[in-house]
């Protein structure tokens, strides 16, 4: 109930603001509200649900006399719904589909999080400003529960100014409206951080409220492999949270032991691989420390017997800051070549002899679209992902005899808890430079990891993939 609760509290309150009238509309003047959500896919219901309450909060309106226009006359509501599936394409799709058309009065939607931040970024950011070329059009949401979201566009608003406010809203009117409602169910997707928060506030002014809250229920995506490393041993560096996470997950579920190697625990990314039914075991590593290394390719051969694969991701990013060139400190220049660039070094070499011995292996070291395109204020960041390009090249050349490959993914901006607190504007300017204008997350890497890591990718060596959307082409 909640959701439909939601999308009829806000829906009714939006229309009322523009002028209900119990006299008898004129029934060939309309106003056209546009919705836009997941119909399908795995939150599928979110979407249905919406347009059920925005099409029940229309015929409220409708019965009671329709809304008044500016010049004093009735027309009814109409209610029209996109579906985006959940994915920021289709969400920046569906908002440009509603923006053409010529009896669109106002859109409302998406019905999932992540699609809102790249639908506001493609509004034009300031109304009346004649150099953004961003789409002009009203957008009402009440799904924008990221900081810094409403700065993005004076195009985009919330009804409601927190999600605490709005659960409030809704609770206090099913007290008063449906006194005879004790109970309420509430259920969490386990592994979405959002989901987890957002049944706490709902749990919070449910009971505040007289109800009583079972649950949560809890659930998940059911992801399935397609063994396409089946029975190999990977190892992946920086795996406890972020990217590393990422390919840890998307390693196991193609069916390999996956060692999870990090300098931290990384309880999540383990429980996470077991409860999808995977093998995985947890490797402690300093990769800036030639001993620790060693310890790591030790522990892997001792365990499985065999090293098939390595993904270079440990990285020295999370306590970077934007500095000019001339200000960057020495000590902080030589600790972020240290973890980015002898890392990966002293990785490829400790587990070289494995792969050598097997006459087959591939490495994959994680760049970034900056070694191509340059980024001012991070110059000692950007110098060290050049020297992973280099230094991949070389090392193709060199273990290619050996039967062991050596590519590399360069990934763009990727929205994790070690860049979620850039400036939104530095954000946002990505969003708008690539073909697909939409947030990166860690899983946008993972299907192009597996194809490296893979015998599909057996003749390649010694390339770069940049993935970014479509920011950089070449």
């Amino acid at each position: 109930m909640s959701i439909a609760a939601k999308r009829a509290l806000f829906a009714i309150a939006f229309v009322a603001s523009l002028g209900v009238s119990n006299s008898t509309y004129a029934q060939e003047k309309t106003v056209k509200i546009y919705g836009f959500g997941a119909k399908s896919g795995v939150v599928g219901i979110f979407g249905q649900q919406s347009e059920a309450a925005m099409q029940a909060a229309a015929a409220i309106i409708n019965k009671s006399g329709g809304v008044t226009l500016g010049d004093g006359s009735k027309a009814r509501l109409v209610i029209d719904y996109l579906d985006d599936r959940c994915t920021a394409e289709e969400g920046i799709n569906a908002l440009r589909r509603i923006a053409s058309q010529n009896d669109a009065f106002v859109a409302i939607g998406p019905t999932c999080s992540n699609v809102a931040e790249p639908v506001f970024g493609i509004l034009q950011k300031k109304t009346g400003d004649a150099s953004d070329s961003g789409i002009q059009f009203p957008l009402y949401t009440d799904v924008a529960a990221k900081g810094g979201l409403a700065s993005i566009s004076q195009w985009a608003f919330r009804n409601v100014p927190s999600e605490a406010n709005m659960y409030k809203a809704i609770f206090e009117w099913i007290k008063a409206t449906k006194p005879e409602l004790k109970t309420f169910w509430g259920g969490v997707e386990k592994d979405f951080a959002h989901s987890n928060a957002t049944f706490g506030v709902i749990k919070a002014q449910a009971g505040s409220n007289g109800l009583q809250v079972l649950g949560p229920l809890i659930g998940k995506v059911n992801m399935k492999g397609n063994n396409l490393l089946s029975h190999q041993s990977i190892i992946v560096t920086g795996a406890g949270t972020g990217i590393g996470r990422a390919f840890a997950l998307g390693a196991a579920l193609q069916g390999a032991h996956v060692f999870v190697a990090d300098l931290n625990d990384a309880e999540e990314t383990m429980a996470a691989i077991h409860e999808l039914g995977g093998k995985a075991s947890y490797v402690r590593v300093d990769v800036s420390n030639e001993a620790s290394v060693k310890a790591m390719a030790e522990a892997v051969l001792s365990s499985s017997g065999r090293i098939d694969g390595l993904i270079n991701n440990a990285a020295y990013f999370r306590e970077v800051k934007l500095t000019p060139f001339e200000e960057i400190d020495e000590s902080i220049w030589d600790r972020i070549f240290q973890v980015n660039v002898k890392g990966i070094w002293l990785c490829c070499k400790a587990v070289m002899p494995a792969m050598k011995a097997q006459a087959k292996g591939s490495i994959v070291n994680i760049a970034s679209v900056v070694a191509v395109a340059g980024q001012p204020g991070y110059l000692h960041y950007v110098a060290t992902k050049g020297a992973v390009l280099s230094m991949t090249k070389g090392l193709a050349k060199e273990c290619g005899k050996d039967g062991v490959r050596c590519n590399v993914i360069a990934p763009g901006f990727v929205i994790t808890d070690a860049t979620k607190n850039r400036p939104i504007e530095w954000q946002q300017s990505f969003l708008k430079a690539r073909a697909l204008s939409r947030e990166q997350r860690p899983d946008d890497l993972v299907g192009t990891a597996m194809y490296l890591l893979s015998d599909l990718s057996g003749f390649v060596s010694g390339q770069t993939i940049v993935v970014d959307g479509g920011h950089i082409m070449y």
